[in-house]
């Protein structure tokens, strides 16, 4: 298992009309609570998938550089939130 990052919705769209043109397995999670927006999709792992997804960045990736993330899921950095606990925050990725 993966877990990989994408811009935006848009962008997720243009990932799902890949993979339903390549007849690639998924589904679709949307959100409730921001007008049933689609916020993840589960793609069926296959060659054809991992070539689908290859271009896509891991999850907090290309958010890792000015806090870094440890092994533990631990901010390395400094948090600006007043709440901070010092476990991934919603802010920093903000």
């Amino acid at each position: 298992m993966a877990i990989l990052s994408i811009e935006n919705e848009e962008e997720l769209l243009k990932l799902i009309s890949k993979l339903e043109k390549s007849k690639i397995k998924f589904s679709v999670f949307k959100e409730p609570d921001i007008c049933d927006e689609i916020t993840s999709i589960c793609i069926e792992p296959s060659e054809k998938s991992r070539k689908a997804t290859s271009s896509l960045p891991l999850l907090l990736k290309e958010y890792n550089t000015e806090n870094k993330i440890d092994k533990n899921n631990y901010i390395t950095g400094k948090c600006t939130c007043e709440k901070c606990t010092g476990i991934i925050c919603e802010s920093l990725y903000q």
